[in-house]
């Protein structure tokens, strides 16, 4: 439901606002902190969505997005793949590469936290961040 519906509810308002105040404590500036908000929201919803299967208001002929973004494991169509002229993915398909719905989530969600650390991070002249000071 809420990859359908825009971010207007009372509740996702205040989701959405202890989050970027989460981060604005943490040091980043307003523009930063709701860019990372929306950097791990968007996604997350994305994976929750092909998760699910078959977004909503999908018509009956189009593919589950559980088996399509799932093929990489051979859950979904790319099993037939021709191996000359898609080596990698063929090769992926045949070991499951992908397969492991809960790894793909946690290793992208890993990227992306790691990605916006460095990104928020002071420029060296001012110093290293370090635990607790």
């Amino acid at each position: 439901m809420t990859a359908t519906r825009p971010v207007s509810t009372v509740d996702t308002l205040r989701a959405v606002e202890r989050g970027v105040g989460v981060l604005r404590a943490a040091g980043l500036d307003l523009k930063t902190a709701v860019s990372a908000v929306n950097a791990v929201v968007c996604p997350v919803v994305g994976q929750a969505l092909a998760d699910a299967g078959r977004p909503p208001g999908a018509e009956a002929d189009e593919p589950d997005m559980a088996d399509v973004l799932g093929g990489l494991g051979g859950l979904g169509g790319l099993g037939g793949l021709d191996p000359a002229e898609f080596p990698h993915l063929a090769e992926a398909t045949r070991a499951g590469a992908g397969a492991d719905a809960e790894r793909r989530f946690e290793f992208a969600l890993r990227a992306l936290v790691a990605g916006l650390a460095a990104t928020s991070a002071p420029p060296a002249s001012q110093g290293k961040l370090t635990r607790g000071g």
